[in-house]
């Protein structure tokens, strides 16, 4: 970001954001297909289920399963939504990028904090909490470069007309 700051090529900057919001939209969307179809194999899922294991409650795997589905609809949406709104020059769509990845890396943590949780997909990774926060913060670095960069620009243009307006002897 530095160098393009310092050569005030805006429009690069521009198109490096709306690149990756474009990426992020259709990361975004694919998350949410996915989420979608596993909320709806759920019951094709359940019925290759072990029937041997007599702890497998199957209707609380079914439960657990839809919410978790649910929880990553609502994730890919937040993604695909701020990847649209990166893509329309909204910088706020950054934000909601890192709130998605805060979501993603944290609720593990927080039902496990609660001793919720019953079944391998939901345990907490590390590496996957690193990788959801490093993320956000790199979100939250870019929503606050965009708005260092927009003033600038804004000063720039004040200052270019201001320039243009002077009398020339």
């Amino acid at each position: 970001m530095a160098l393009i700051r310092q050569g005030r090529n805006w429009r690069y900057a521009d198109l490096v954001r709306r690149s990756f919001g474009a990426i992020a939209f259709l990361a975004g969307a694919a998350f949410v297909a996915m989420a979608i179809y596993a909320w709806l194999s759920t019951e094709s899922m359940s019925s290759k289920a072990p029937m041997s294991a007599m702890e497998f409650d199957l209707d609380a795997w079914r439960t657990r399963w839809k919410l978790w589905s649910a929880i990553a609809i609502l994730i890919g949406s937040f993604t695909a939504i701020g990847g649209g709104a990166i893509i329309l020059r909204r910088s706020w769509g950054f934000l909601l990028i890192s709130l998605a990845a805060v979501l993603f890396g944290v609720f593990p943590w927080c039902l496990k904090a609660l001793d919720l949780t019953k079944y391998a997909f939901e345990l907490p990774r590390v590496l996957e909490t690193a990788v959801c926060l490093a993320i956000a913060v790199s979100m939250i670095l870019a929503f606050a470069t965009w708005t260092t960069d927009r003033r600038e620009r804004a000063d720039a243009t004040v200052f270019s007309k201001v320039r243009r307006a002077e009398p020339r002897s």
